[in-house]
Order: C-alpha cells, then structure tokens, then sequence
C-alpha cells in the first residue's frame, strides 16, 4: 500500500487570499442594512441558468458587495451609517442564454416592467426613489448613489425652565428651540455632576441622592431631528434645598406673666 501524499500550497500562494478575506471582513461594518435583516451573501452572484425565477436585487457597493433586502427582493428599505452610500439595483431573468417574452413583448416575468421602490433613512431623514429597468440586457444593474444633504449646522438651544423639589426628588423641566430649516426637537437629556443621565424626556425627576455635596450642577441638551446636538446648559442646586411643608405649622406664644398660651 502506497503512503498517501498531501499536496500543500505554497505560503506565497494562500497571503493574497489570507489579505482579502481579511479587507472583507474589516470593511464589513460600513455596509447598508436592510430592514435589519443581515446581508444574505457576502457577493453578488451573476446571471445563471440555476437561478430562480426573475428577481429584483439589491447590491451594496461600498466594499464588494452584499445583497440587502428579502426574498422575492424588490422594495427595500435601508438604513445607512453615512450621508453618501451607493448601491446597485440589479434585475435578472434568469434565462442567461436567450430572453423569454410574454405576447405582448415584455419579459417573462414581468421584471424589467416592474417599478421597485428604495427608501433610505439616515439619522431622521428619509429618501425615497423609484427604478424600472430596461428590456435590452438579461441583466441590468443600475448605480444608485444615495447622497443625504448635510446638516445646517445649525445646532438647537437647550434651556431649563423649573426646578421644584420634593422630599427626597428633584424635577425639572426642560425645552429646546431647533434652529436649522425644518428641524424640530426630538430628544432630551439630563445629566449630574456625576456624569450620569437621569432623564431623557422634557421634564426629569430623580432622587436627590444622585447629587454630590459639593457639586449640585444638572445640565440639559437637546437634539433635533436632523442629529445636530444643542450645546449642554447647567443649573446650580442650592446646597441648602428648601423642605417641602407637608402640613401647615402650628404658631403659638406664651405668656410670660399668666403662663397661658396665646394662639
């Protein structure tokens, strides 16, 4: 019996492949995502006789690509992690060799008379296009660069309007003004001194012990619907917090010289 003999690669061979997986998998985090559904296939598959019946794909393209969207894939909607992305719409017959048409001359399928929809959201804004294909090709890849306009940079104002006391709570009450285009308040957030949010709606309310004793300092920010921030306002709490009365006091005098009360 004969020793069996292992074919080995070459080291030089297997460092390209060892470099591109990796660039893949680092570069992965800057691809769109569709409905928060994962990436089905780290590539796009060209046209073959084994694919399924017509289909409307979509490809991203910042780094490879990657399919987004559902099976059958045609509307999609995609949420972005930068203002410019580019994808590609991507529409197959799945007959490779020789188109098949219906009688009255549109593709089997009906693929390429289809309109498929793109909404793209990103921080807020939403974008929406449509695409048709052309009848020429088996298959017709489209680029779709999705540009989001940036920010004014206009950036909203935070202010504290109340603070109230409790026992042992403090409340306040908080507003924001949007100063971009179109922009309105969205979020709130309230912090200490200790760098702890305590609250992320217009009025907070939290337990007294959340503040030191030598730094009683809240702040608010804002932020509208475009992301832009609003610098952080503070407020002092006065070290000495004014008691809430539960039950009016009970006032009397004495009379020194008769030792009666006096109400």
């Amino acid at each position: 019996m004969k020793p069996v003999r292992y074919f080995r690669l070459p080291i030089f061979l297997l460092l390209p492949v060892f470099l591109l997986a990796t660039t893949l998998l680092t570069n992965s985090k800057r691809f769109v995502t569709a409905d928060s559904v994962p990436p089905l296939d780290p590539h796009c598959t060209d046209v073959g006789p084994s694919l399924p019946p017509p289909s409307n794909d979509w490809c991203g393209c910042v780094v490879g690509s990657v399919y987004v969207g559902g099976v059958p894939r045609s509307d999609v909607t995609v949420t972005l992690s930068f203002g410019q992305e580019s994808i590609q719409y991507v529409t197959t017959d799945a007959y490779a060799a020789e188109p098949q048409f219906e009688m009255d001359g549109r593709l089997a399928g009906a693929v390429y008379g289809d309109e498929v929809r793109l909404s793209a959201t990103y921080r807020g804004q939403t974008i929406s296009r449509t695409y048709r294909a052309l009848p020429n090709p088996t298959t017709f890849r489209q680029q779709v660069n999705l540009v989001f306009p940036e920010s004014s940079g206009s950036s909203p104002i935070a202010k504290i309007e109340t603070i109230s006391y409790g026992v042992n709570s403090v409340t306040l009450r908080g507003s924001g003004t949007a100063q971009a285009d179109g922009a309105t308040i969205v979020g709130y957030e309230w912090e200490t001194a200790l760098n702890s949010v305590v609250g992320t709606d217009a009025d907070a309310t939290f337990p007294l012990s959340l503040l030191t004793q030598t730094q009683q300092t809240v702040s608010l920010r804002v932020q509208d619907n475009l992301g832009n921030w609003s610098a952080p306002v503070s407020e002092s709490l006065p070290l000495h917090r004014p008691l809430p009365l539960s039950t009016a006091p009970d006032l009397h005098a004495v009379d020194v010289m008769t030792d009666t009360a006096v109400s």
